[in-house]
């Protein structure tokens, strides 16, 4: 079984996205005992297949996407126009200074706020991949000053297009070794 994309609308509420993702879950593995928990820090786990499954969320503007596979896996997504949105008053260079490694940083300071948006998608969809917190970021680099890296410490990251409508709107990187 391949790792199989579900994209929802944003619910307002925690106990609305938990449905929509039985929901997803059930079509995907065909279980109906499955269930989606929740471990340290609200991870979302899967208990009551026969088989090891994996899940990884993200939530972006106005949408909620998520993965199921067989190995592990992490997604994050980004809505473009918020990332250019210079009336944010957000400094992306002193985020990238301070939770970046000092290459990335030089990545970002070649490029723009697209630049800092795909080197914390990447940092962000390996973390939730490997199981590691955010605090992490330093410990790993996904980019050196002048491009980014296919892969981190053996695991692919890469940019990923789900197809929905208004997907033009955003922007989305995949870790793990899952055929979509």
């Amino acid at each position: 079984m391949s790792a199989q994309v579900f994209v929802f609308e944003k619910a307002k509420d925690n106990e609305e996205r938990h449905k929509q993702l039985q929901s997803a879950l059930r079509d995907y593995c065909g279980i109906d005992s499955a269930e989606i928990i929740y471990k340290y820090k609200d991870k979302p786990a899967i208990k009551g297949t026969p088989k090891d499954m994996y899940v990884s969320v993200t939530i972006a503007g106005e949408v909620m996407v998520c993965v199921f596979a067989e190995k592990p896996v992490g997604i994050d997504g980004e809505l473009i126009s918020k990332i250019k949105d210079e009336s944010s008053n957000v400094d992306y260079l002193v985020m990238a200074e301070r939770f970046f490694t000092s290459e990335e940083a030089d990545y970002c300071r070649n490029g723009d706020s697209i630049s800092f948006a795909n080197v914390w998608m990447r940092k962000e969809a390996y973390c939730k991949c490997v199981g590691i917190g955010l605090k992490e970021f330093h410990t790993f680099s996904v980019a050196n000053d002048d491009k980014l890296f296919s892969k981190v410490k053996g695991i692919p990251v890469k940019k990923f297009n789900p197809q929905f409508p208004g997907s033009s709107d955003y922007m989305f990187v995949i870790a793990g070794d899952v055929d979509i």
